[in-house]
């Protein structure tokens, strides 16, 4: 046998963690006349749907936070032969003092210093074939959760006992919706005004200059102010209308229809007044100013109050909700599935942790519950 044979390291007699099926091509954490540790092995493609749940003790894919005194080189390479740098999957890793959360679809090399918080790290999806290397400088590696460099004492008043709750009171007479203007590139100006104006069954007021037209939107229900050059001048023209609900809710339809005649014109979304006028002053631009409203106001209260008692769930309103003020979030589960997405943080839960079951009554929800 050739006495070279000692630098060759196959993996068929190593023992490895049991993990979701990863055909692990070799994991050392003593390499043999190297001040190292590495670990190698493929990521396959499975369905995170499908995960068979880990037996009790069995390691799954993934890593709490966690920091080692040894500087760390970790790379993720793709294996699509058509397009190297595309990983085939997403892998979810938190970084830094303030556990900074990225997502990689791309391969590439990570390089975490020594004493750098990091983790979790979890394969959210999987397409494809890929590799992970790790190395970590260092015999044997330091590697401890965060929580274990803590002492009892520095555990009891650590900050990260507490959660930050903000109470804002909405009906503050003090607190107002701060409005999101638009402004139009490739515009026609003269057009749109008078073509909202008859649309919103409006009169077209041109003011004297800029303060004219903000106090007089300002102080308006539902007055709409337009800032656009012409032939080097600014022009200042407000709509005054009748509307008494909320005033977007009206524009933006129309302003979706105006656009839709012209394939050139594009619109953005902006905050301040500031940024109203001097956008304006741009060549074949307008800028639209919208009222601030108060939100005791009347109209804004109407709109966004929901009969509770009748309610019915249907999600309609996110449907029909223009500002997308309310949107539907989530999507239904079996209660297996939520139970495999739990057990994802099993290795959080110390000392007698785990889940609860609320958002509103879950009782009305009996037979996911029990289960």
């Amino acid at each position: 046998m050739p006495k070279s044979n000692e630098y060759i390291l196959y993996s068929e007699n190593m023992e490895f963690p049991a993990a979701r099926p990863l055909p692990w091509v070799a994991k050392l954490d003593d390499v043999p006349g190297m001040n190292c540790s590495y670990s190698l092995h493929w990521n396959m493609p499975f369905d995170p749907d499908a995960e068979p749940k880990p037996a009790p003790g069995q390691r799954v894919v993934g890593h709490p936070p966690h920091m080692h005194k040894e500087n760390e080189i970790i790379y993720l390479f793709g294996m699509n032969p058509d397009d190297p740098f595309d990983l085939g999957a997403e892998v979810e890793i938190c970084i830094g003092e303030q556990m900074e959360r990225h997502v990689i679809t791309r391969s590439c090399c990570l390089r975490i210093p020594g004493g750098t918080p990091h983790g979790f790290y979890h394969i959210n999806r999987c397409d494809r074939p890929w590799m992970f290397v790790e190395i970590h400088e260092g015999n044997p590696k330091t590697e401890k959760f965060l929580w274990e460099y803590l002492t009892p004492e520095e555990i009891a008043s650590s900050n990260v006992r507490y959660a930050l709750v903000e109470i804002v009171n909405i009906y503050d007479e003090g607190l107002t919706f701060e409005p999101i203007h638009r402004v139009l590139f490739n515009a026609y100006p003269q057009k749109l005004i008078s073509y909202l104006a008859e649309k919103l069954d409006g009169i077209i007021v041109d003011e004297d200059n800029r303060g004219a037209l903000e106090v007089n939107v300002k102080n308006s229900k539902a007055d709409f102010g337009f800032v656009y050059n012409v032939d080097g001048n600014l022009r200042y023209t407000r709509i005054a209308t009748k509307i008494t609900d909320l005033a977007v809710s009206r524009l933006q339809p129309e302003l979706d229809e105006f656009i839709r005649k012209y394939d050139d014109i594009e619109i953005d979304y902006i905050h301040g007044a500031e940024e109203v006028f001097r956008l304006g002053l741009k060549e074949n631009a307008i800028s639209i100013l919208q009222p601030e409203k108060s939100l005791k106001d009347d109209s804004l209260i109407s709109k966004i109050s929901i009969d509770r008692n009748t309610c019915s769930r249907c999600l309609k309103c996110a449907d029909e909700c223009i500002g997308r003020a309310i949107k539907a979030s989530g999507r239904e589960i079996s209660a297996e599935d939520a139970f495999r997405r739990i057990e994802k943080d099993r290795m959080f839960f110390k000392d007698g942790g785990g889940a609860t079951i609320s958002g509103g009554e879950c009782m009305s929800q009996f037979d996911f519950t029990l289960a």
